[in-house]
């Protein structure tokens, strides 16, 4: 009995050192990352999201699946962006496509199906805000996001295991953040998972790929009385060409 008691004391103590290790290696990797987006002038990205939503009414299901794919080509020294979306839903034959440009300080969305856009013009205050900028750049988000850290707020941080794509090495980490109706600001939302993986580069600690998980379900004033919405959905981030000259061009049908 002693040596069992002693062999489980030593392996507890290991487990705890274990885990601080991981943690401080988790933190030098999300700090070094944090430093490195500093260095990025340009990029260019893809972003692939798959969304499912079920609507509840008793008995009765309603199912609703869209799928969307954005290229990005980004310029943060002057804080210049081209998006281009396309977005299917099951029950239409056509996809809908979204452009947006910001340039000068101004936003040109473009709307429609391809061919047949419509355009809209807004002023922005300055485009360098963070504000303004971060939902534009996923890159400048991401590495908000990496540095997030609220007590209180239940995120919790993994190192996965290495992982290799074409002769390149990547560390991997996941964070969790679990959000429920025990807090006030929340009313209406039973559950909400949000979960994300990142792939960063172990030589330069950019990022290559970011998987966005989410599980959402609503009740109560956001669904309707007796009814219940659960949102789940996945976008798949990958970026490339960091700090290659961008160059983004306004199409001639968007200047009035």
């Amino acid at each position: 009995m002693l040596i069992v008691t002693t062999l489980c004391g030593c392996f507890n103590n290991n487990s705890s050192k274990n885990s601080a290790i991981d943690q401080k290696s988790i933190y030098q990797i999300r700090n070094n990352t944090i430093n490195a987006v500093d260095n990025i002038s340009s990029y260019k990205g893809n972003i692939k999201n798959d969304l499912n939503s079920s609507i509840f009414k008793g008995a009765e299901k309603t199912v609703s699946v869209m799928m969307s794919n954005t290229n990005l080509s980004v310029n943060i020294s002057n804080h210049t962006v081209e998006h281009k979306t396309e977005t299917i839903t099951f029950d239409e034959d056509e996809k809908d496509i979204t452009l947006v440009y910001i340039i000068d300080n101004l936003k040109y969305t473009g709307f429609g199906k391809e061919g047949n856009l419509t355009w809209e013009i807004a002023e922005l205050s300055s485009a360098s805000d963070k504000s303004i900028w971060t939902p534009y750049s996923p890159l400048d988000h991401f590495a908000g996001l990496i540095a997030y850290e609220v007590p209180g707020q239940n995120i919790t941080w993994k190192r996965l295991k290495d992982e290799s794509f074409n002769d390149k090495e990547y560390y991997v980490l996941k964070s969790e953040h679990i959000l429920n109706d025990t807090n006030p600001m929340l009313t209406g939302f039973n559950n909400n998972e949000i979960y994300h993986t990142f792939w960063i580069d172990k030589t330069n600690y950019f990022f290559y790929k970011i998987k966005l998980n989410q599980i959402l379900d609503i009740t109560g004033d956001y669904a309707g009385e007796d009814d219940k919405i659960q949102i789940i959905s996945e976008f798949i981030f990958t970026f490339y060409d960091y700090n290659v000259p961008v160059k983004i061009e306004l199409p001639p049908e968007a200047i009035p």
